[in-house]
């Protein structure tokens, strides 16, 4: 039966079974939950059919309540099933297979008497914990490759364990298995490769052939008398160094066990569990050995339990020097050693070379290449010499991108900045040399000599590297005029708009404007002209600003204490406009107030981070013209 939406499955009231493959291939199943039927003995009850949930890989935990029999392949495939839950069990039956390929169960939380049949958990290599405590039989193969289990403890009322029931389970390092387990089955611990210690109970009748082989790391062994041996029961006789018998020396014999495989074992005979230690502290040391550390033990000379280990340190070659080609700077040198100690001999080839100092650098980068260094042997004075990182990049800067000039004025403003190491300017050259021309120098300055003629074009200049950047300059056909009386800069390029703010390109610098000589404007750092008809004062004529009026202006550098309610020019993100400034009930912000209300014109707020430049009203020089 395949739902392949089910999502999940809560089996409430009476249950008894759940049919073969009743949900086999459900990959959408997450959980289980479900609660056995109450028997004549007032027992719950629940048997689960063989395949019932075979192949559900998308199921991730079950829960069941009672007595529990699990058919074979039962939950065969079910690839993401992490846990396993039983409550209220006196007894639970795992058939074959039950769980077979489970790789993620790491929990099987099964209570009461449990007969665990072939196969059952097979290659359940995530299942770290089980507990064995009421377990009555294992099948063969039942834990097979469980990889990840931590630890084995049996109890006493297991009599049997099968063939190969805990092959390759490479998680356990010891193993206790008690006198009521009559036989133990072939392979049935076989390559468990981190077991180092094995103690098998007076009781037990039988250890199948192989059961321990591949037990790599298998260090201390505990064998009884009562078993017959099977054969090659150990592969791995190496690492072992104790083994504790409990018959004879003779019965160790007849046993069959062969004393010249277990090479490197103290044998210890006639061993009984409860018997008192007597410590013996043994040195171990290589005295013609070099290379081999020593070791220091404490054990019981009875029973070869160890009570402490140190590790002493090998003493190392003593070497000296037989012969000797010393090296140079172009050759190399030979030694040969021999060790006092071992005899041993080597040879040492000391490699030739020269002894450099540190590099020096002797050449900076430029545009045109990278930095030059050097460096000198020591011994020899042999020079190597390197390019070092990368030439540089060309960078230049000018300190305008537009210009205004007046008939024939001279002007060194223009300025390029900024080159690269090793460059320089190469040319200055005007697009129309009847508007302005351009005399330059390499370093970067230049004086430019506007011409008669009104009008626009570019001075290109281009670096040694070839870097390249063009400047507009703009004859206005205004006379230049000197005058050793103060003159004041006039922005012409731009209008202050008093009605809707017009934008500009580019702040004018103030020796790229026109100056005038204004009789009676005092206090003022430049002038204006203004536009529109917002900030006409029909109350105050004397402080009214019509179109056409020219505004004097000075500077206002302070952001903290601003003059409210006088009038400020303000240059913004929006243009320039000038209005009447007064404080905004919203912070970063400030209002700006038009005079000319009757006509229409509103407050308006502005924020503070929006304005470039401020500049307060000082003066108006109106002009009226007669016809």
């Amino acid at each position: 039966m395949n739902y392949p939406n089910l999502k999940t499955v809560t089996i409430k009231g009476v249950l008894s079974k759940i049919s073969n493959s009743a949900f086999e291939g459900c990959k959408q199943i997450k959980s289980i939950t479900a609660t056995g039927a109450v028997n004549a003995a007032g027992k719950k009850v629940l048997q689960l059919g063989e395949c019932a949930f075979k192949d559900c890989t998308g199921l991730e935990s079950v829960e069941f309540t009672g007595s529990l029999a699990v058919s074979k392949n039962a939950f065969e495939g079910c690839t993401n099933l992490g846990s396993v839950k039983v409550k209220e069990s006196d007894m639970a039956l795992l058939g074959n297979y039950a769980f077979l390929n489970c790789t993620k169960l790491t929990e099987a939380d099964i209570p009461g008497k449990l007969l665990i049949q072939e196969g059952a958990f097979f290659e359940c290599t995530s299942l770290k914990k089980f507990d064995f405590s009421n377990v009555s039989s294992i099948g063969k193969i039942a834990f097979y490759h469980c990889s990840s289990l931590e630890s084995i403890v049996l109890p006493e009322n297991v009599t049997a364990i099968g063939n190969s029931a805990f092959q390759g389970c490479n998680g356990v390092t010891s193993l206790n298995i008690p006198g009521t387990v009559k036989s133990i089955g072939e392979e049935a611990f076989c390559s468990c490769e981190k077991l180092k210690e094995l103690v098998v109970n007076e009781g037990v009748s039988s250890i199948g052939k192989q059961a321990f082989a591949g037990c790599k790391s298998l260090e201390t062994i505990t064998l009884p008398k009562s078993a017959a041996l099977g054969e090659n029961i150990f592969t791995d006789y190496r690492p072992i160094k104790t083994i504790r018998y409990t018959g004879t020396r003779e019965e160790w014999v007849a046993a069959g066990l062969n004393q010249n495989n277990f090479y490197n074992a103290t044998v210890y005979y006639e061993y009984t569990a409860d018997h008192k230690h007597t410590f013996v502290t043994y040195t171990y040391t290589y005295t013609n050995s070099c290379t081999e550390p020593g070791e220091r033990v404490t054990k019981c000379k009875d029973c070869g339990y160890i009570q402490s280990k140190e590790t002493l340190p090998a003493q190392g070659h003593d070497w000296e020097v037989v012969s000797e080609k010393k090296a140079t700077c172009k050759e190399e040198g030979l030694q040969n050693l021999k060790c006092r100690r071992c005899g041993e001999t080597k040879k040492v080839v000391r490699i030739g070379a020269h002894q450099f100092s540190s590099w020096q650098t002797t050449k900076d980068a430029t545009v045109f290449a990278p930095a030059v260094q050097i460096r000198t042997c020591n011994v020899c004075g042999y020079k190597e010499t390197r390019n070092n990182g990368k030439k540089l990049t060309a960078t230049m800067k000018v300190n305008a991108v537009k210009l205004p000039l007046k008939i024939k004025q001279k002007t060194t403003v223009l300025k390029v900045s900024g080159l690269a190491n090793g460059d320089s300017v190469a040319s200055w050259k005007s697009g129309n040399t009847k508007v302005v021309k351009v005399s330059g120098k390499p370093n970067g300055t230049c004086t430019l000599a506007a011409g008669h003629k009104k009008g626009k074009t570019t001075i290109t200049i281009i670096l040694k590297s070839g870097l390249k950047k063009k400047i507009t300059i703009t004859d206005q056909g205004i006379i230049h005029l000197q005058n050793s009386a103060k003159l004041i800069p006039h922005i012409i390029e731009e209008c202050a708009d008093c009605g809707k703010p017009n934008g500009f390109d580019v702040a004018i610098m103030e020796d790229q404007c026109p100056k005038y000589i204004i009789p009676g404007l005092v206090g003022c750092d430049f002038t204006i002209p203004a536009r529109g008809r917002s900030m006409i004062n029909k109350n105050i004529p004397e402080k009214s600003i019509k179109d056409g009026d020219i505004i004097g202006c000075r500077k206002w550098n302070s952001r903290s204490h601003i003059r409210w309610g006088e009038v400020y020019v303000l240059s913004t993100t929006a243009g320039i406009t000038v209005k009447q400034i007064l404080p905004s009930e919203r912070e970063g912000y400030i209002k700006c107030v038009p005079f000319n209300t009757e006509e229409g014109f509103m407050p308006f707020e502005i924020p503070v981070n929006e304005i470039y430049d401020w500049a307060i009203v000082v003066g108006i020089v109106s002009l009226s013209m007669w016809s």
